[in-house]
């Protein structure tokens, strides 16, 4: 019944764990890991010795720091943490892609649980090793998260995947410079790859790795002795494995190198022999203030130039995709998105704000867009202003996503619990231009409410610029309303002062709300949006649109008169637009409406 529990042995088998350890430790290791890769409570729940949990956890440390002292050299523990026998990405059943064997908060318990034992029996780092799975890996680094602040113990954490194929994926579809961008948001000591692979085959992934972790966190492999043969042995020679591994080390990709399956006492003696005394390591440096926003889905994206952020997927900007989700119609929800990223988005846009029980739609919905790899492999933004809703959202996605958004409506203290969360599930934030007194919709008010957000982010939420994107409120504009007319110039001079005052900040904005006063005239909203987009230039870096409508050629005319209404240029700018409307098809009047969003945040 017990058959395959390795973990168990460091309670029924204490001395032969120790004397392995200290054969690793004797032959050169700088770190071990304790005999808890599969202890924790989802994994030892097959064997019924869910309960044996923390106490396996206190022995495996106790026998790992007891061969430090007898060997008498010294010698890091790390506790093992692994991906557990299920996943949290990959469904337990492919009929019903919704559904899950577990969730995500009870991999967290579980991972707590393991952690806390570990940090209290002394271990020296961290260690989440062969994820397979980049959600197993999140609820174990929240899990750490968490532990930490419980305990008031913190030690350096290291995250390993395991790549299941020559593609360089993980189990769970997502490819590796998304899972070091999801991983990276956590800011872990080590980023690494394990198992999988002998020590050839990893090869061509290393340089991947190396370009894709940041400059302050330290690289590590420790790859299989070769692959296994069909009676399980592994037959890769130490020389041969030491030789390729300090090429890796020359070549300045690592920081760290050891063994996984198959590595014997005299692989670790024949590796230390050969690196040890290699100068030309990666070089660890502070991490360089970029304004690339990282973030991912399975795959990455590029985000050069301005993102664009596909908004159909919103029940409350589109009845047909309120319609589909009411109905349960999840496959037809999914082509809307797969049809914007096929027009050229980058962002998917996901909101259930307006239909019943918004929270069980993200999840199902977000479950189902997991399994379609086309679809998935695009970062996602959160879009509610329902913090269940996102809390939800952000226990389901794959790789690293954007919440839009958060705001000081309420507080500076719920701002921050929510900014907090956000960070700690390693996601990125949107916040908006309102605070205690309402929305912003003065250049003046926009650029204090959204400074100050920004620096209780840097400075209490532990965020870097970079992972913040300022949304100014894009107002509507041609209303009739004298103080509303200069609302686009209003928007585009906050981007280009908080970008001035806060070099690397992002900015974002709902490209639709600037032409809600000429509903029924797609041809002059698009005239409207492009005139829009052409003055905020690179001062506005992401938008929330429908890209089908984003590249339509404007009558030359209604460009110009377009123009002159964004640029709230002459007093007749709005005058002379609705002229040109009775004289040019299709025929419709302009429909002023009011500036205030506070509904929908």
């Amino acid at each position: 019944a017990l058959k395959g529990n390795h973990d168990v042995l460091a309670l029924t088998c204490p001395d032969v764990i120790c004397d392995i350890h200290c054969e690793y430790i004797r032959a050169g290791s700088d770190i071990i890991e304790t005999n808890t890769f599969g202890a924790n409570q989802i994994t030892q729940e097959e064997y019924g010795l869910a309960g044996d949990v923390i106490a396996m956890n206190e022995a495996a440390v106790r026998l790992a720091k007891k061969a430090v002292q007898i060997v008498g050299r010294p010698c890091l523990v790390a506790g093992s943490i692994g991906p557990t026998n299920t996943s949290l990405s990959i469904a337990s059943d492919v009929d019903h892609p919704e559904l899950r064997k577990l969730g995500f908060d009870e991999f967290v318990a579980a991972y707590e649980q393991q952690i806390r034992t570990l940090l209290d029996a002394g271990i020296d780092l961290i260690l989440i090793e062969t994820a397979f799975d980049v959600l197993n890996a999140k609820a174990a680094l929240y899990a750490a998260q968490s532990a930490f602040q419980a305990t008031g113990t913190v030690v350096p954490i290291m995250v390993s995947a395991s790549l299941a194929d020559q593609a360089g994926r993980l189990l769970c579809g997502q490819e590796l410079e998304a899972f070091v961008q999801t991983i990276a948001a956590f800011h872990p000591a080590v980023i690494g790859l394990n198992c999988g692979f002998g020590v050839l085959d990893m090869e061509r992934f290393l340089p991947v790795l190396a370009k894709s972790v940041p400059d302050d966190i330290a690289i590590s492999c420790y790859p299989n002795a070769g692959l296994p043969d069909s009676a399980g042995a592994y037959h890769d020679s130490p020389e041969y494995m030491a030789q390729k591994l300090a090429e890796f080390v020359q070549n300045g990709w690592l920081n760290i190198v050891g063994g996984c399956c198959g590595t014997t006492p005299e692989h670790i003696r024949a590796i230390a022999g050969k690196v040890r005394d290699i100068d030309h390591i990666r070089p660890l440096k502070s991490a360089k203030t970029l304004d690339k926003l990282d973030l991912c889905g399975l795959g990455t994206i590029d985000e050069t130039g301005r993102m664009v952020i596909a908004e159909r997927a919103n029940v409350t900007g589109s009845r047909r995709f309120k319609r589909l989700i009411e109905q349960k119609k999840w496959d037809e929800a999914l082509d809307v998105t797969r049809s914007q990223m096929k027009q050229g988005a980058q962002l998917i846009d996901i909101c259930m704000d307006s239909v019943e029980d918004a929270p069980l739609c993200m999840r199902e919905f977000l479950r189902r867009m997991n399994a379609e790899p086309w679809i998935s492999r695009y970062p996602v933004v959160l879009d509610s202003s329902d913090f269940e809703v996102i809390r939800v959202g952000l226990r389901e996605c794959q790789g690293r996503c954007l919440v839009n958004s958060i705001s000081l409506k309420n507080g500076e203290d719920e701002f921050l619990q929510h900014a907090r969360e956000i960070h700690a599930l390693g996601a990125a934030v949107v916040i908006m231009a309102f605070d205690e007194k309402g929305q912003a919709s003065t250049t003046e008010r926009r650029v204090s409410i959204l400074s100050r957000a920004i620096r209780l982010l840097l400075e209490r939420a532990n965020f870097r610029l970079s992972d913040i994107v300022v949304d100014p409120n894009i107002l509507a504009i041609g209303t009739g309303l004298e103080e509303h007319a200069n609302q686009a110039v209003s928007f585009i001079e906050t981007c280009r002062l908080l970008r001035e005052r806060f070099p690397g900040i992002h900015t974002s904005g709902g490209l639709s709300n600037l032409s809600f006063s000429f509903r029924g005239r797609d041809d002059v909203r698009a005239a409207i949006h492009t005139a829009f987009l052409r003055q905020a230039g690179s001062d506005l870096t992401m938008v929330i649109a429908n890209p089908a409508t984003m590249s339509v050629q404007s009558d030359p005319e209604l460009a110009r008169l377009a123009d002159n209404l964004v640029a709230c240029r002459g007093d007749d700018a709005l005058e002379n637009l609705l002229e040109w409307m009775k004289t040019h098809a299709p025929e419709g009047d302009a429909k002023p409406v009011q500036n205030d969003r506070s509904d929908a945040l």
